[in-house]
């Protein structure tokens, strides 16, 4: 950027100085270029020619200057929004003697104008503890600053790129993610099209012991463990129903460990799984007209 230094001192004649009383803005919302109204105090000298206005994009610092007639007005057209602009003026008679210049005065032209909508979600990896996607960069006048990226109608973050990895996702469930895009002046983007993802179901293990005579079926299968132990894996969220079947002159006694009670057990499988399964074996008691018989036959021999 050039800059261009106002002369502060003349060698001739000192042309009164200029105060801006006026801007005036005009921004388009349909396009991304807007207009800047300059008014200032004519300037009384006699021999006025016309006026100097600078313009720049930093403070002290202009890129732009308009030689105008002695009219104490200027407009500015076709510039671009959500910029800072700064502008100062001086005046200068016939023989090109110039004044000091201006009170510098600075507008922000608003950025009406949002940005594109992100396209082509897709879906990079997935397992059942986290989804992780991107999408094409939008586009914007100005710059964008960040996304919003929404699960099921909520806003779960704002990365700073076109990227996300979703990391509270649980297993076996079905998503649905859309971004919008944003630039510094809040102008959000229409949302993209939906990307669907369904997280794979986790796994979980089984174990089963076995105390006493007795074995243990499962519902669906894999638990048939007439041993001492058996293992078996089940997708998470699935419902395995255990069945105890002892063996003859044994009796089923009860679970412990994930299971109660006498009865069949059915498990939901959000983790891993410990089960015992006791039997305990069947006694005799014998009977008043047996304890008899007995003494009988022995005073009989």
């Amino acid at each position: 950027m050039l800059r261009h230094m106002i002369p502060l001192n003349f060698t001739k004649k000192n042309i009164a100085g200029l105060a801006f009383f006026f801007i005036g803005l005009c921004t388009n919302p349909a396009s991304s270029a807007s207009s800047i109204q300059l008014i200032w105090d004519a300037n009384p000298e006699p021999d006025l020619m016309g006026y100097n206005v600078y313009m720049g994009t930093s403070q002290g610092s202009y890129h732009t200057t308009k030689i105008t007639g002695p009219n104490p007005s200027y407009v500015f057209q076709n510039l671009p929004q959500g910029i800072t602009y700064y502008f100062a003026v001086t005046a200068f008679d016939q023989t090109k003697n110039e004044s000091l210049p201006s009170e510098e005065v600075s507008i922000k032209i608003p950025d009406t104008i949002s940005p594109t909508m992100p396209g082509n979600l897709t879906l990079n990896s997935a397992s059942n503890i986290q989804v992780a996607f991107s999408w094409t960069a939008s586009t914007d006048n100005v710059g964008v600053t960040g996304y919003d990226v929404t699960r099921n109608n909520v806003v779960i973050g704002q990365p700073g790129t076109n990227a996300f990895v979703d990391k509270t996702t649980s297993p076996g469930m079905t998503y649905h993610y859309t971004v919008k895009a944003r630039d510094a002046d809040g102008n959000v983007s229409a949302s993209s099209a939906p990307l669907q993802v369904t997280t794979a179901k986790g796994i979980a293990q089984l174990e089963v012991f076995v105390s006493g005579s007795g074995s243990v079926v499962s519902t669906p299968n894999g638990i048939n463990c007439p041993r001492r132990s058996c293992l078996a894996s089940y997708p998470q969220q699935s419902v395995v129903t255990l069945t105890p079947q002892p063996e003859k002159g044994w009796t089923f006694s009860g679970w412990s460990g994930s299971c109660t009670g006498t009865a069949t057990c059915s498990l939901t499988f959000t983790n891993n799984r410990t089960v015992n399964a006791n039997f305990t074996k069947v006694t005799k008691a014998r009977s008043v007209k047996d304890s008899r018989n007995i003494g009988r036959q022995r005073r009989t021999r």
